[in-house]
């Protein structure tokens, strides 16, 4: 090829020495494969051009104005509803061992509050090592909290927190 020629596209790299199984690697790509999926064919209004003689892209620059911030925020949004409510349903379908986001929640006063990346996945808590209980609004709590969530299918638990108060 000649020193001319110009090439596009997107890569992404696993981080391993090694990946013992196929339900690992799965483990470890999935959903985040789906992201890189989504950038390599969208393009979307608010993504700043990339430039090539190093420009520097940080919070004084000012590039990502607060307009293209809320638009970026926007499709984020859309991507992580597609992502809970679609993409994930057919991963477990075909049995992929995707991770499941882990939860994120605190504890004000006695109140836990939680949340998740991707919307529409169900949270659980329990107190104090007991049942699992399905989290649905900010809920009044004491003792050992912790939390998880739960994949598209209600099959597979995700990993445990456990929550810390805020003080």
């Amino acid at each position: 090829r000649s020193a001319n020629t110009s090439i596009s596209g997107i890569q992404g790299h696993i981080w391993s020495e090694t990946v013992p199984t196929n339900g690992e690697l799965e483990y470890r790509v999935f959903p985040r494969l789906l992201a890189l999926a989504e950038r390599a064919w969208h393009k979307p209004d608010w993504e700043v051009p990339y430039d090539h003689e190093g420009q520097v892209f940080n919070e004084s620059t000012n590039h990502l104005t607060e307009e293209l911030q809320e638009a970026r925020d926007e499709e984020w949004s859309r991507f992580a509803s597609i992502i809970a409510n679609k993409e994930m349903a057919k991963l477990d379908i075909a049995d992929i061992n995707y991770r499941i986001p882990t939860v994120g929640a605190y504890i004000d006063g006695s109140m836990l509050r939680a949340n998740v990346i991707f919307p529409g996945l169900t949270i659980e808590y329990r107190i104090d090592g007991g049942e699992w209980v399905t989290y649905r609004q900010a809920v009044e709590v004491s003792g050992k909290v912790e939390v998880r969530a739960r994949s598209a299918d209600g099959k597979r638990p995700g990993r445990i927190l456990t929550v810390t108060r805020n003080n």
